[in-house]
């Protein structure tokens, strides 16, 4: 009789299958305690497999590893939680607008841009300078953009407001050279690139939120099928404790 579960890990992932899959995704320290009581899970399957009928085995495999692998999820989903809270408390901060512009005015610059055709409206969002943009994008697409015009907007807000926030521009400014010995002012490009990283990184911060809760959501679907409980019942076991 071969083996019902199994569990293998390669560059990318952990990988548990027992009557279902779950792929818990290398590099992501929330999810640890997953892939490591998931290693321990499944020879104690495949043992208890050889030793319970069926409608036994259920319930053998929550005695002996329910404790184990509820508390792994409890770990993973407060870890995943906290990190969570975190991107949302960077996202606010990320967003919000630089000094020296004025909300009150928000309304009226908003005003300008209302009802444009999409055409128009890409046309006026590439040229907007900040303080419009944080009009259009701070409070959502009150201005009533088309899709597109609002993620160009969106787009172009986070760039200007990190470069105008965070020093960058003055960080990185044009270097006299032999060919260009009076250079000076801010080396716009460098300084784009550099608030674009900043960005690049709070959008990967975010998507990991989303691996977090496929994983959590799969592991709670295995427990599910390995104890014969409910998904529900299995995440208020897991989270309750």
């Amino acid at each position: 009789m071969s083996n019902p579960a199994s569990f293998i890990t390669d560059a990318r992932a952990s990988i548990i299958r027992y009557r279902t899959t779950v792929a818990i995704p290398i590099g992501y320290d929330a999810l640890q305690p997953l892939a490591t009581a998931g290693g321990e899970f499944v020879p104690i399957v495949n043992a208890a497999a050889a030793q319970y009928l069926p409608e036994a085995l259920p319930g053998a495999l929550l005695t002996r590893t329910g404790d184990m692998m509820l508390r792994a999820g409890r770990l993973a989903h407060s870890a995943a939680l906290a990190h969570k809270r975190a991107h949302e408390k960077a996202d606010t901060a990320l967003r919000r607008a630089p000094e020296g512009v004025n909300a009150a005015f928000h309304p009226e610059r908003r005003l300008r841009y209302r009802g444009l055709k999409e055409a128009d409206a890409m046309r006026a969002v590439a040229a907007a300078d900040l303080a419009d943009l944080a009009a259009l994008t701070i409070d959502g697409n009150l201005a009533a953009l088309p899709a597109p015009a609002f993620e160009l907007a969106n787009e172009r807000y986070l760039v200007a407001a990190v470069l105008a926030r965070e020093g960058i521009a003055a960080t990185y400014r044009l270097k006299p050279s032999a060919a260009n010995p009076l250079a000076d002012g801010i080396d716009e490009p460098a300084a784009r690139r550099a608030a674009e990283a900043i960005i690049a990184g709070h959008d990967a911060d975010g998507e990991s939120v989303s691996i977090h809760e496929r994983a959590l959501r799969d592991w709670v679907s295995l427990l599910a099928t390995s104890y014969a409980l409910s998904p529900d019942d299995v995440f208020e076991r897991m989270v309750s404790a």
